[in-house]
């Protein structure tokens, strides 16, 4: 598969990057002109053709992957860090029950059965552990 590749000078770090992009953004880049090679000599054009991208970066989804989004691994991370705080504070055998269901993929009959007690109790149990979690999580 052919990569497709432009050098671009960002302002917000004042150096030119190498930019991947899909094979029609680029050629919609070449047919605007919109090269360094034809600002390099006007930076002020430049900079509003620069502009006018940023603004638009809606439009251009593909320059930015889930995976890079800095916004998403923020929330991800600071999530991450509260459910497990959370989980910590649970004892130990709430802990094991959350473990089994969601960590170890078992259903409350599989759990029960280990525990020798009935499903009902271990659902009842589990409904307890996430209100539990969801009043932590608030506070």
């Amino acid at each position: 598969m052919e990569k497709f590749t432009l050098r671009i000078y960002n302002p917000a770090t004042a150096e030119y990057e190498e930019v991947e992009m899909t094979e029609e953004i680029y050629n919609t880049y070449r047919r605007t002109d919109w090269g360094i090679e034809n600002n390099d000599a006007s930076f002020f054009g430049h900079e509003i053709q620069f502009s006018g991208l940023v603004g638009e970066l809606d439009n251009f989804r593909e320059l930015v992957s889930d995976e890079d989004n800095p916004e998403e691994k923020v929330i991800a991370k600071f999530t991450g860090q509260a459910l497990r705080n959370a989980y910590e504070q649970l004892n130990n055998d709430e802990q094991k029950l959350i473990a089994a269901l969601f960590f170890e993929g078992k259903t409350e009959r599989q759990y029960a059965g280990e525990l020798g007690v009935y499903h009902n109790a271990v659902h009842k149990r589990k409904l307890r552990i996430l209100k539990k979690l969801k009043n932590i999580l608030e506070n």
